[in-house]
């Protein structure tokens, strides 16, 4: 399976149960739910953050010096660098947006993407939720904010609008 399908699939799944348990917690007290959404972002950064700087507080300091090799030094000490000096975008959750090309724990991009997808998702549930008949108009600007940005990408980038993937 290529990266694409398997990071859709986990977001449509985070996507899923977001929507679950948001709708099972305001099943049982509906009157509640900027509490919810804001424990539920403070517990979920809470979860993440201390392994993420651990993670980061390894990559700048030590995992330099843990191996060796041709490619050792050109991977692991850019890297070293960047963490220096951009690890508090990692802790923000910014990291997609702030300085990416100098980009420190390149595969951590998940996270942030995934921590602000949930709170587009639950600020989208609570409006839902609170006045149902607004559900149309909450998707319909979901889905137009999506393509414009998706287009706003594509053309400031110079990117290929679809991607073509060689048979090999």
């Amino acid at each position: 399976m290529s990266g694409n399908p398997a990071v859709q699939s986990f977001l449509v799944f985070g996507g899923f149960l977001t929507a679950f348990l948001f709708l099972t917690r305001m099943d049982k007290d509906s009157s509640s739910s900027f509490k919810l959404f804001i424990k539920g972002i403070i517990g979920r950064y809470i979860r993440f953050v201390p392994l993420l700087v651990i993670m980061i507080l390894l990559h700048s300091t030590w995992l330099y010096r843990l191996g060796n090799g041709p490619f050792w030094d050109r991977v692991n000490y850019t890297e070293k660098q960047f963490c220096r000096e951009n690890w508090w975008t990692n802790v923000i959750f910014l990291d997609n947006y702030i300085n990416v090309g100098e980009k420190c724990l390149i595969h951590s991009w998940y996270l942030a993407a995934d921590f602000w997808l949930r709170i587009l998702a639950t600020l989208c549930l609570i409006k839902v939720y609170r006045k149902p008949s607004n559900m149309y108009f909450v998707f319909a600007g979901v889905l137009g904010f999506s393509a414009a940005a998706i287009s706003y990408t594509v053309y400031v980038n110079n990117l290929e609008a679809i991607s073509i993937f060689p048979p090999e």
